[in-house]
């Protein structure tokens, strides 16, 4: 089994942000109070501990997502995570990101694809002012996916905004009716409407969801359970989130729910290596 962490921000250049003393004490007491305990790769914010705990876990390869400066959450910049994936290509694959309100954003799109993106990170619920996940004014950058082929990573749950209402399911249901050939991944995948939003993945085969630091540990955790043992199989994703859950712990945790070894399969990597077209 090639085992893809879909989404981690491990400390490493591009996320350095997250690892300044302050942030590191949240994300540690974040994943503590759901029942992690944190790795010694975070505590120490050590990039070369980081890469032998995902070594130990069997984790092959880890998405790196961009982030345009916002408000709420640090960014990180795209270059910087094209520059590690073209230093570690066989490890780490690169998500860059679009702000949806620049006018240029589709132009942008189109850049990010030809240089070797892998997904468009879209983030509404974070623009100034923030915007829902089916706004009709991001359309430009859903229509400019749809033209290069790009899966887009809509983050849409957990702490994807100020209001929550933003990201509410029914705005990723009206989204993926809108836009039935762009495949929509739900990073944090609508947390805490875990319901609807395995309900929205029934309806729409566009829509992926992507729990992450959500899943498991989590309220939910037993409906996410249920959709990715059965229609979801094929469109759910294993990412740890990291630094908000452990990788290698995350790994033995999803091995213990009771998925079949097919199931598992496809959740652990097969599903992320379709979608992204990375080596098998």
């Amino acid at each position: 089994m090639r085992i893809v962490d879909a989404r981690a921000r491990p400390p490493l250049r591009p996320f350095r942000i997250a690892y300044e003393d302050r942030a590191r004490e949240l994300a540690v007491a974040s994943l503590e109070s759901r029942g992690w305990t944190a790795p010694a790769s975070l505590v120490e914010a050590d990039e070369e501990l980081f890469r032998a705990e995902i070594a130990a876990a069997g984790i092959a390869m880890v998405g790196l997502p961009a982030r345009v400066p916002n408000g709420l959450w640090d960014h990180s910049d795209g270059e910087e995570v094209l520059a590690v994936v073209g230093r570690e290509p066989e490890v780490f694959f690169a998500y860059l990101a679009v702000d949806p309100a620049d006018p240029g954003a589709a132009a942008t799109v189109a850049r990010h694809a030809a240089a070797g993106a892998r997904g468009i990170v879209v983030e509404p619920c974070l623009c100034d002012p923030p915007r829902a996940l089916d706004d009709p004014a991001s359309d430009a950058v859903f229509e400019a996916c749809e033209e290069v082929g790009l899966p887009v990573l809509l983050m849409a749950g957990g702490e994807a905004g100020e209001d929550i209402g933003h990201f509410h399911p029914l705005a990723l249901e009206r989204l993926a009716k809108r836009f039935p050939r762009v495949q929509l991944v739900s990073v944090h995948a609508g947390w805490p409407w875990v319901q609807e939003s395995v309900g929205v993945a029934f309806r729409r085969p566009n829509v992926w969801l992507m729990p992450d630091c959500y899943f498991p540990n989590c309220p939910g955790q037993d409906d996410y359970v249920a959709a990715a043992s059965t229609y979801l199989q094929d469109r759910f994703l294993f990412a740890s989130g990291y630094p908000y859950s452990p990788a290698a712990a995350a790994v033995r945790a999803y091995a213990e729910l009771g998925f079949s070894d097919e199931v598992l399969a496809k959740i652990m990597g097969a599903n992320a290596i379709r979608l992204f077209g990375l080596a098998a």
